[in-house]
């Protein structure tokens, strides 16, 4: 059986990876004692605390020396987080960006292993919110800054108001967005009546929002920055790279959340990350491109872990 820990300051929860059920019996895996002692010592600072970057790679730097893997995949989201929720001028940003640089740097060189290091995508200020919360049909999206969300059952008056705005760049319906993406059978009846897309600077504000004041905005990189020993033209080649390198080799892939090809360190190559018009942000769907080698609409629905 395959499980996953979910360890918080309060309490430690096993799941059971193919139901997505919480475990009652203990497991009897020989490495979960010691992965329960390690999260117990190395508690996590919060997302919006620099010290979250050295507490990733000093985690890795532990589960790398006792368990030995072949492959580590490294997710540092902190400077993206930060950015978002955190007014201009209150950190020191080309520090935060030396310092991840130096966090990932030390994983590498310490452990040897083959690195895969990718950028997300960069931020820009925000422009403004485009509210959400009064319309009569059902909103979906993101918590944190959203520039795309779904609308199911809208009312006229939904779309005469949206249609108003300049700061909605697209109002795709949904047989626009079934002739893109050409989802498969299991999508069926789950792709939203409407797409929206927000302008550029801009967010949509949902009932389900962060409530912490946002200050900037995913800029939407149609192209993110990669270092890789391999060719990488979209963010879909890392996967089947990797599995090549993994024959031979020990690999980390390292993700850096907020990253731009101005800021990325470690080189000029770039890969693409978008599906037709569609653009990927930090998050699931991105990283299920990443780690699948597979777009998002090539995914059966629920998209996600299959055993």
């Amino acid at each position: 059986m395959k499980v996953g820990m979910v360890c918080s300051s309060k309490q430690t929860q096993i799941y059971n990876l193919k139901s997505g059920e919480p475990q009652t019996n203990k497991s009897n895996h020989p490495l979960m004692e010691w992965i329960n002692k390690l999260l117990y010592n190395y508690p996590y600072p919060g997302d919006l605390n620099p010290e979250s970057i050295d507490w990733v790679t000093d985690v890795a730097l532990e589960l790398e020396r006792v368990y030995q893997p072949k492959f580590v995949f490294l997710s540092y989201a902190s400077y993206y987080l930060i950015s978002l929720f955190t007014r201009h001028g209150r950190f020191d940003r080309d520090f935060f960006l030396q310092h991840l640089f130096t966090a990932v740097e030390r994983f590498i060189s310490q452990t040897g292993m083959t690195p895969f290091i990718l950028g997300t995508g960069g931020t820009m200020p925000l422009e403004g919110e485009v509210d959400l919360t009064e319309l009569d049909g059902l909103v979906t999206a993101s918590r944190m800054g959203p520039i795309y969300a779904g609308l199911y059952h809208p009312s006229d008056r939904d779309l005469y108001y949206l249609n108003q705005l300049e700061a909605i760049q697209m109002i795709l319906p949904q047989n626009r967005l079934s002739q893109v993406w050409k989802p498969g059978s299991s999508f069926e009846g789950r792709i939203p009546d409407y797409l929206l897309v927000a302008a550029r600077g801009f967010a949509f504000c949902t009932p389900d929002s962060s409530k912490k004041p946002l200050y900037r905005v995913n800029a939407r990189d149609n192209a993110i920055p990669i270092f890789a020993p391999d060719p990488i033209k979209s963010i879909v080649d890392i996967a089947p790279a990797i599995k090549k390198r993994l024959r031979k080799e020990r690999v980390a892939l390292v993700v850096l959340e907020g990253i731009d090809r101005e800021q990325f360190m470690f080189g000029s190559d770039s890969c693409a990350n978008t599906y037709s018009w569609y653009t990927y942000l930090p998050g699931e769907g991105q990283y299920l491109a990443i780690t699948t080698g597979k777009h998002l609409p090539d995914h059966p629905y629920p998209p996600g872990y299959r055993d």
